[in-house]
């Protein structure tokens, strides 16, 4: 049995340029990267609110694992994530479970460079047990010793409130991990965010969104939503404006109305992922005009304010 088979693999998302570092995040990152060299107690419990980027993090590590150079002799290189309902699916004998999650565990072990994550991580208190009866099959006693004896690391993720209700009453579980509290992004950092994606949406879209734009929509997701954490509500009101906005409208990409050849198209791939690489916006703007074959007039320029986004909200609710 493969690790795959019940995980995806990161890191190979990563290198395949699927992934991006977290904006606003660095030193959280570092602190991971800290946590995980460690001898031991190699496992990091990431608690913050709902929305706040827990799992933008853990991709954030992969992404640096692969692509920054400060990371390469980490003694971690790989990161995996666990499939709970995968690892649980089908298994309907006393045993099954055990045996799937023991061969798993195998493989980890033999693995000093391999990380596991896993989303939710409260889920792991009572999983896949048999009966309410908590004798058997319960997912993260079974995973416990190995945690224990720095046979496997982990970055888990969860809630505060979810910690506290499911993974606190357990202290032997909690002391395997050095824990994270992870707090919702500045107005700054969430404003990057929404700049990486007016880039995308302009070569996507053909939009382009103006800056006093990506403000207000921050302004308007606060007041919109003010139970809800930065940056999940800006970026979904953010992926709203770019819905409503564009339609059906579609750009194509390069290769179409004047037939660009192929090694135009793989220059322009090159150059997005070293601007990528580099989080270089401005030459991604740029390079956005290539893609589209376009110049000023066949872009929409999106200019809305905070009274104009909230209509939106109220028009699409």
């Amino acid at each position: 049995m493969e690790t795959s088979e019940f995980s995806r693999d990161l890191t190979s998302e990563a290198e395949a340029g699927l992934l991006e570092t977290p904006l606003g995040r660095d030193n959280e990152l570092q602190f991971i990267f800290r946590a995980l060299a460690e001898n031991g107690k190699s496992s990091v419990m990431i608690k913050g609110p709902a929305g706040c980027g827990k799992t933008a993090i853990a991709e954030g590590v992969a992404y640096h694992m692969v692509n920054n150079p400060a990371y390469r002799s980490h003694p971690k290189k790989r990161l995996i994530a666990l499939d709970l309902t995968a690892l649980n699916a089908g298994a309907m004998y006393v045993g099954q479970f055990e045996e799937r999650v023991t061969k798993f565990l195998n493989k980890v072990r033999g693995d000093d460079s391999l990380v596991v994550f896993i989303d939710e991580i409260h889920m792991l208190m009572g999983f896949g047990k048999a009966s309410s009866s908590g004798a058997s099959r319960d997912l993260s006693q079974i995973i416990k010793p190995a945690l224990a004896r720095g046979e496997m690391s982990c970055i888990g993720a969860t809630t505060n409130e979810e910690f506290d209700r499911d993974i606190a009453p357990d202290g032997a579980f909690v002391r395997r991990f050095t824990e994270l509290a992870l707090a919702p992004l500045g107005p700054d950092a969430v404003l990057k965010i929404l700049q990486r994606m007016a880039v995308k949406a302009k070569y996507t879209n053909g939009l382009e969104i103006s800056e006093p734009t990506l403000r207000a929509v921050v302004v308007a997701s606060e007041a919109k939503w003010p139970t809800r954490f930065q940056p999940d509500k800006a970026i979904d009101l953010m992926r709203l404006l770019v819905r409503t906005q564009s339609g059906a409208r579609l750009h194509p990409a390069a290769g179409s109305s004047k037939g660009k050849g192929i090694d135009d198209y793989i220059k322009l791939v090159n150059s997005e992922l070293t601007y990528l690489q580099r989080q270089d916006y401005e030459g991604l703007k740029k390079l956005s005009e290539q893609w589209l074959d376009v110049r000023g007039s066949t872009s929409q320029m999106v200019n809305l304010d905070e009274a104009s986004l909230t209509r939106l909200l109220e028009t699409t609710a």
